[in-house]
């Protein structure tokens, strides 16, 4: 399972971050959900106000307790790279070595045009 952060290029209202999670050859798909609408709540709505989205990071996680620790945590912007860092090339991946489905998806940013 993979747990991805999604960075937005501006805050809409409150938030710049989403936290979600995927099986590992579902990365690819769930992106194309984020960024066409087709997502979450949030991400939906960042879509429609046409704000570009990265996938800035991703930890490899058996199941999806990691998704709710980090979610819980309520830190996004600590774990950002591109907040921290201003690193918007390939996602970090962080946790068990691991790379298959990431390796072969490479676009890390996009917008819901």
């Amino acid at each position: 399972m993979l747990v991805y952060l999604l960075h937005f290029e501006r805050p809409l209202k409150h938030a710049q971050h989403y936290i979600g999670s995927t099986t590992d050859a579902g990365l690819s798909r769930r992106m194309t959900e984020h960024a066409t609408g087709q997502g979450a709540r949030l991400t939906a709505a960042v879509a429609r106000a046409k704000i570009p989205m990265t996938l800035a990071r991703l930890w490899y996680s058996p199941d999806r307790r990691l998704e709710t620790k980090l979610k819980a945590g309520r830190n996004a912007r600590a774990l950002c790279p591109v907040c921290r860092f201003g690193e918007t090339g390939n996602p970090v991946l962080t946790g068990v070595p691991y790379a298959p489905a990431v390796g072969s998806w490479k676009p890390a940013h996009w917008s819901g045009e």
